[in-house]
């Protein structure tokens, strides 16, 4: 079956070629550099270094709807090189109170924000204000647990504990990771009508025999071993006493995991939208 997502529901199918090897070869290798070289567009945190290639998003639907005014938010600079006359670019924390005026706003995206918010009621009731009655908001969000569907991810596999590990060393910090499981049940709370949500499963690693799951997992491959080591480093030395050394042997394990070729994980990812009632008030 050829799809260009795949339901939470339906098995993603697989590719017997890379079985016959422990990791991904050659072929794959370059396709990894070669997506680092396409990406231009660099910013610094915490001196490490991350790829621009979410504020892309914006750039496109702000190219897509040209008489509509967009803005996006991060708190640190991600502002591409050339952006459309009516995107722009602003450094804010969503946490705080927001200061855009009440009911400006047709649509809310929220996107890759697990781990951020202490407080996600607050969050999407600062939407709800920020909508005009009839506005939408539409959160994309992930799961940080790596599934399996055909028994080729042992118990013992590092990626089976990542999971737990994280979720407890954000539990300490107080921005939790499991929102993937409350992102629907937040919104319906905030007060949105007509919610509607989606899951589906996105591959790590190449080895779908379906030609685009393939080239999904081949990014997130390239993604998870690039930013394996900042997304753990902060949290397990902060808030689980690890020393540095103990983190980057994990996550040389981590890596050599994500790397065989003959476990075939995903993680799944959901899509949560609601509309802001035609009759809210302020």
């Amino acid at each position: 079956m050829s799809a260009s997502i795949q339901s939470e529901d339906i098995e993603i199918p697989v590719s017997r070629e890379d079985d016959l090897d422990s990791a991904y070869g050659d072929e794959y290798s370059s396709s990894t550099a070669s997506i680092s070289e396409s990406i231009r567009e660099f910013r610094k945190l915490a001196n490490r270094t991350y790829q621009n290639y979410k504020s892309l998003d914006y750039c496109d639907f702000a190219d897509q709807f040209p008489s509509a005014e967009v803005i996006g938010t991060d708190l640190s600079d991600t502002m591409p090189s050339f952006v459309p006359p009516n995107c722009r670019f602003e450094i804010d924390d969503a946490e705080l109170e927001w200061t855009f005026k009440p009911e400006s706003f047709d649509y809310v995206h929220l996107r890759y924000m697990l781990g951020t918010m202490a407080d996600w009621p607050k969050l999407y009731g600062q939407a709800m204000k920020a909508l005009k009655p009839g506005g939408y908001i539409e959160h994309f969000e992930l799961s940080v647990v790596f599934e399996c569907d055909d028994g080729t991810l042992s118990e013992d596999s590092p990626l089976v504990r990542w999971a737990p590990t994280q979720k407890e060393a954000a539990q300490r910090m107080g921005k939790p990771f499991g929102i993937y499981e409350t992102v629907k049940r937040d919104i319906i709370a905030a007060g949105f009508e007509d919610v509607q949500e989606h899951k589906f499963k996105l591959p790590v690693g190449p080895w779908s025999s379906d030609k685009k799951m393939k080239e999904i997992g081949l990014w997130n491959l390239f993604f998870f071993l690039k930013d394996i080591e900042g997304f753990t480093l902060y949290l397990m030395c902060k808030f689980m006493g690890w020393t540095h050394t103990e983190v980057q042997v994990w996550v040389a394990q981590i890596t050599a995991a994500l790397k065989d070729s003959r476990t075939h994980v995903y993680y799944k990812a959901t899509v949560v939208y609601g509309r802001k009632p035609l009759s809210a008030t302020e």
